[in-house]
């Protein structure tokens, strides 16, 4: 009888451990897909940014001539605006001098 329950007692311990290995290996397992599964995700996210990077340099590229080109534009526009002002600038200093003639000839 305390045989029976002897080997009882170790069938018992030997059914425990063989469940708690099992459930270890179980959560190893799904540790490990669950690390595969991070791995995957950083590689996909990895390659779209890459792409992305790509893709806006693409851009850039195709972008950079129009903006020179713009830029060129707007100095030239800039240029013949300063050169008005410049014109009008001269223009008014002209009236103002005829203006200062006449006055000094009125009270001549």
């Amino acid at each position: 009888s305390a045989q029976l329950l002897e080997e009882r007692a170790s069938a018992q311990l030997l059914e425990e451990r063989a469940s708690a290995q099992l459930l270890e290996e179980r959560a190893s397992a799904q540790l490990l897909e669950e690390e595969s599964v991070v791995a995957t995700d950083t590689v996909v996210e990895t390659y779209n940014e890459q792409q992305l990077s790509e893709e806006t340099a693409d851009k850039v590229e195709a972008v950079e001539p129009l903006q020179l080109s713009q830029d060129e534009e707007e100095g030239e526009e800039l240029r013949n605006m300063t050169q008005e002002v410049e014109t009008e600038g001269n223009e008014q200093e002209e009236n103002e001098e005829e203006v200062e003639q006449e006055e000094g000839e009125e009270e001549e």
